[in-house]
Order: structure tokens, then sequence, then C-alpha cells
């Protein structure tokens, strides 16, 4: 059986009108260690822990299963590293998905970015997830631009930016 790390993502498409009330409930599960809105082409970043990619489904498959959802992708963590110590509050996030030639390379640059404070090492298409952040919207983009994007090996990004909520 395949073990996951301690994290794994899931982006989601929430019903229109539904994303507070949907947010209160997912942060009310156990299971769920970060829930926060997103721009973009999701409208949720949900992060979790669980054992096993059977896990990861089941969990997917619930939360899909609510009404206020349209659809999920999810993300297994592999391996995940967090910044130590307490991450200072910065009122703008993201999740920023990468393509790297050498994810394990790759993983070892990102952690030294200040505004990285959180990755993820997945499969699929994108090989990594960042979650990033920032004090305003253009310090998150140039966190992405001038510095993700920069590290060598990285092949593709797509940020999905959001708001941190309390």
């Amino acid at each position: 059986m395949i073990e996951l790390s301690e994290e794994s993502v899931i982006f989601a498409h929430v019903k229109p009108g539904k994303v507070e009330r949907t947010l209160t409930e997912l942060r009310r599960n156990p299971k769920v260690r970060i829930a926060e809105p997103v721009m973009g082409t999701y409208d949720l970043a949900i992060s979790g822990a669980f054992k096993s990619p059977e896990d990861l489904r089941k969990f997917q498959t619930e939360i899909e299963e609510n009404e206020s959802f349209e659809g999920t992708t999810a993300y297994p963590g592999f391996a995940t590293w967090s910044r130590e110590g307490k991450v200072p509050e910065q009122e703008f996030v993201g999740w920023t998905l990468i393509r790297a030639t050498d994810p394990d390379g790759a993983m070892k640059e990102l952690q030294k970015i200040p505004s990285v404070n959180r990755l993820i090492s997945t499969a699929g298409e994108y090989n990594l997830i960042a979650r990033i952040s920032a004090k305003d919207p253009n310090e998150l983009q140039e966190v992405v631009l001038q510095n993700i994007q920069k590290v060598p090996g990285i092949r593709r990004t797509e940020t999905r930016s959001g708001i941190r909520q309390s």
C-alpha cells in the first residue's frame, strides 16, 4: 500500500453563493488542516492529512457528495515541508502548482524563499505545490515571477491566489 505524507491538497469548485457556508463546514472537519478561498479556476483550496490514496479518494468523494460542491481535483502528497516556527501572518496567500524537471532539487531551492511557507511533493501534471504568502497582491505576484519561476528546473507554474480569512 502506498503511504502519503502528512498533507495532500484538494482544489474545489463550489456552487455560487455557497463558499462561505462550505468553508465553515470544512473548517469544522477534523480531517481538514487548511480550507481557504482562492481565485481563478477553483473556489477553494483544502489540505488535510490522509494516510493513503484510498483515504484521500474517500474524503474527496465525501465532500463531492455535499450539495455545495460541483467538482474537485486532488493532489496526493508524497513529501511535505513546512517552514519552522510561526509564519508571519500575511493577508494574501496563494497556492502555486509547479512542474519541475528535478522536483527534489526545486523543493530544496524553494525552501530558501521566505514567502514559501509550505511545500508538497505530488504526482500528476504538477509535481510540487507551494503555499505562499505576502503582504499584498503585488508582492504575491513578485514572489511567483521573480523567485519561484527563476528556480532552476522549474518549467511551469500556475498560481491560485486568495485572501486569508481568519
